[in-house]
């Protein structure tokens, strides 16, 4: 599928689905409200990923899947045409596969301790790109003007940050009818219990007051984690999800982001992006912005980050953009007036680590989602945390392999960078779970 042909999907199951299923707008939000929507913000590589799949386990939870990063406003028939592929693959063609709700799954960079198929939550940053403003829109990433304050526009305003101010009456359409037919979905499976709405997305940081414009009585869990383990952890992922796609960080930016192809006749070419992609520059048809990482911009973080880019710093950029994320989400969740234990409940990965039960208990309080201490126990097994807590042979390889953070030459300055910035005495102020 080509980018253009999954626009067109994206609309045609929607319309199909709002319209002809569930017999149009009114009706649709009628019988399957949005109430106290779940929002999980935080940094990547904070904990945001475990905190969902935890809550999701309830069964008044709803929510997008790994299956829906193609197809994300049409969830129903969409996965009614993936289940119809799969059985035609694996049950009459007899090629078995990973990503079918009750197959094995795959192992995954991004959570390596959890097998992964395309029933699992995941976050759908693709569903943004129909918004007039994304991370994608006017980006400027000429490398000759990079980090020239004069020359590219990306530093003049705070082109990613999306507040109450923003407005985009066709995509907010789009993205609360798509939240009514998530829960339309979830409901159709279980009709016994409305449906709450939860998404996680470290990008939503960026989009705070305008989710809150769209939700009033949206529900924010904030998680934050050490900014050296986050910073580090970053680096780590990015640098997995390129080998895993034949890219080299530094070579994708210093071509604009568009490396050129590795011809046919080259021994390497079976081991080159341009055969995995079929040519297509990833960026340019996936949308999942790790091809290399886009930073959002906004001021002044991005021309300290694009100029630590510039000068092949890019630990830099990457605890610069640590603070970023800190800073705008604290910043927007004042001006929302969120209010600590109400709307906005303020975790720290730590408290996972340090108590894994007790942390999950107050969640679910805090989300009024009622549940026993059984079934908290059942959902944090499944999701590797034996007997209720974290994994002690993990912690424990987690803690050897950080007890040391490395970032090379760039240590001291990436220290600096953050030990200078209120994420690090926010940190160290971090109380006991107790």
């Amino acid at each position: 599928l080509n980018k253009k042909m999954v626009v067109i999907l994206n609309y045609l199951f929607h319309y199909i689905e709002v319209f002809l299923i569930h017999g149009g707008r009114a009706r649709l939000r009628s019988k399957y409200p949005i109430k106290a929507p779940i929002f999980i913000i935080g940094d990547f590589r904070s904990g945001t990923s475990v905190l969902e799949r935890l809550i999701s386990h309830h069964p008044n939870v709803a929510y997008f899947t790994l299956g829906n990063q193609a197809v994300w406003c049409g969830p129903y028939l969409w996965n009614k045409l993936l289940a119809w592929m799969g059985m035609i693959r694996a049950d009459l063609l007899g090629h078995k596969s990973w990503n079918r709700p009750g197959n094995p799954g795959i192992y995954y960079p991004h959570s390596s301790n959890v097998l992964l198929h395309r029933g699992r939550p995941f976050e759908i940053e693709n569903l943004w790109e129909f918004a007039s403003r994304n991370l994608t829109t006017h980006r400027c990433n000429d490398w000759r003007v990079l980090d020239d304050v004069e020359e590219n526009s990306d530093h003049h305003r705070d082109w990613d940050l999306l507040d109450a101010s923003y407005s985009d009456a066709r995509f907010e359409q789009l993205f609360v009818d798509s939240i009514h037919l998530i829960l339309a979905k979830a409901n159709i499976a279980n009709d016994d219990a409305p449906a709450r709405f939860i998404l996680k997305n470290p990008l939503n940081g960026y989009r705070i007051a305008y989710l809150h414009k769209l939700f009033p009585d949206a529900k924010f869990i904030h998680i934050a984690r050490n900014p050296l383990k986050t910073t580090l952890s970053q680096i780590e992922l990015a640098r997995s999800n390129l080998r895993c796609f034949f890219l080299e960080e530094q070579f994708c930016r210093t071509h604009n982001n568009r490396p050129p192809p590795i011809p046919q006749s080259d021994p390497q070419y079976t081991q080159s992006w341009n055969y995995l992609f079929n040519g297509k520059h990833p960026n340019e048809e996936l949308g999942t912005l790790w091809f290399p990482r886009q930073f959002p911009r906004t001021k002044p973080e991005y021309e300290k980050i694009t100029k630590y880019l510039k000068n092949n710093s890019y630990e830099c950029a990457v605890a610069t953009a640590v603070t970023q994320h800190e800073r705008v989400a604290f910043e927007a969740f004042e001006k929302i007036g969120a209010v600590q234990g109400q709307n906005l409940l303020s975790i720290w990965h730590e408290d996972i680590l340090e108590d894994a039960s007790k942390t999950f208990e107050i969640l679910m309080n805090f989300l009024n989602l009622e549940c026993s201490a059984q079934d908290r126990l059942k959902w944090l097994e499944r999701e590797d945390f034996p007997n209720g807590q974290a994994n002690k042979i993990r912690v424990q390889k987690s803690d050897k392999h950080e007890t040391v953070i490395d970032f090379g030459p760039r240590t001291n300055e990436v220290v600096q960078i953050l030990e200078n910035n209120a994420v690090m005495d926010r940190y160290r102020q971090r109380e006991s779970v107790h």
